[in-house]
């Protein structure tokens, strides 16, 4: 377990490779499911307004997106093989940011200090970032393609991801 967890922090602090991911499906689909359960399980605690249906319906349209996009991309360039690296790292990497931004997320809904508001509303954006940079990272790595453009296919992907989610689940902030 600590060396799982060693392998996604480093592809975290940009230095693993997506091809350090061993390309096994049951390895892959046990990374899919902690996945799952950490994006919903933050969800419901960051969102209590939202019904655990509608929090289970976004994660998968977000869920979808990400994972067609990164397949077509691995398509594209030529390295269809390498997709299951790549996305199981992407997956990883977002497990931790998830974690990472659990308590930002509690802050922001249970404050009422303006400096500790301001404070988890940077750390957010800085979250934000650094996500694009790991995701651009990886997919640079994976499909040979520049960091840029690897953080720009990722930030695509998050907006369709967030433009899906609201035309399908609306009234759901």
């Amino acid at each position: 377990m600590q060396l799982i967890f060693s392998y996604f922090w480093s592809i975290c602090l940009l230095k693993g490779h997506p091809a350090d991911f061993p390309n096994n499906r049951v390895v892959l689909g046990s990374v899919l499911a902690v996945y799952c359960c950490s994006v919903v399980f933050a969800a419901t605690l960051t969102y209590p307004q939202r019904t655990f249906a509608s929090v289970l319906g976004i994660t998968l349209t977000a869920l979808i997106i990400q994972t067609t996009l990164v397949w077509l991309l691995s398509w594209f360039k030529n390295v269809p093989q390498r997709f299951p690296s790549i996305w199981g790292s992407t997956l990883g990497a977002g497990i931790i940011m998830t974690w990472l931004l659990l308590p930002i997320h509690t802050i922001l809904l249970d404050s009422d200090s303006q400096a500790l508001l301001l404070f988890a509303d940077s750390a957010t954006w800085i979250w934000l970032g650094w996500s694009l940079a790991i995701v651009g990272n990886i997919l640079s790595k994976g499909v040979k393609i520049s960091v840029l453009q690897g953080a720009i296919i990722a930030f695509v992907i998050e907006l369709l991801s967030v433009i899906a989610t609201f035309m399908l689940f609306p009234g759901t902030d």
